[in-house]
């Protein structure tokens, strides 16, 4: 499907998810989440910056609050 041929919201939704949906597989759980660590030679914003960046791909999605405990 071209973009010429979406002409309503639900199918570029769907031309959207037919493009990218070889990538679900990337999603992460919480058990992922859980044995994460800080590396050896991370610095603690490095480890929280990918900890945030791997619980935001976590699905179903995180509650704000489960990030932050």
């Amino acid at each position: 499907m071209n973009l010429r041929g979406i002409s309503t919201f639900p199918e570029l939704a769907n031309a959207f998810i037919q493009q990218y949906k070889c990538n679900s597989y990337l999603a992460r759980n919480r058990r992922e989440l859980q044995a994460m660590s800080q590396g050896d030679k991370e610095t603690f914003k490095e480890y929280a910056q990918r900890f945030i960046q791997k619980s935001a791909q976590v699905r179903p999605a995180l509650e704000e609050m489960e990030v932050t405990d």
